[in-house]
């Protein structure tokens, strides 16, 4: 096998782990979001007269918030892995074709002033959400001492 040979396939093994694990956090990331709808829509509609499974319900939904975090850590590692070895090639790519815009990794890995990472959006939301179903507990909490 050649140098250009093993060079492509390099980039194609970079770029086939990097898809991968991105596709796979923005479907995981989409799941937590359709759950999440899911138990608020549950729990609307059990806190007014059953507020014991409303605040079970708002337990698990900040439950589960907590454990897509850290779900989305370690797909984000995964991500920067493969980001890792992609630069390689694109830095190669670049040289060799006379283009540094090709070394696109290292360009886009600071967001502008007027955008925000991926991993900072989805942990504001992910926090967001726990924190709604912590507040939802204890509603449903409240709910349930005042039930005579």
């Amino acid at each position: 096998m050649d140098t250009e040979e093993t060079k492509k396939i390099a980039l194609d093994h970079a770029w086939n782990w990097f898809s991968l694990h991105a596709a796979q956090r923005m479907q995981t990331f989409n799941f937590f979001l359709i759950a999440t709808a899911f138990l608020i829509a549950a729990y609307a509609s059990l806190v007014e007269k059953l507020p014991l499974p409303a605040l079970v319900l708002a337990l698990v939904g900040a439950w589960i918030s907590f454990w897509f975090t850290r779900l989305d850590n370690r797909t984000r590692q995964l991500i920067k892995t493969g980001e890792k070895a992609l630069a390689i090639c694109q830095s190669s790519i670049a040289k060799k074709a006379g283009i540094s815009e090709l070394e696109i990794l290292p360009a886009v890995e600071k967001p502008t002033a007027d955008a925000y990472s991926y991993g900072i959006i989805i942990a504001v939301i992910e926090w967001t959400i726990a924190t709604v179903f912590l507040a939802s507990a204890a509603y449903a909490a409240f709910r349930l001492s005042t039930i005579k």
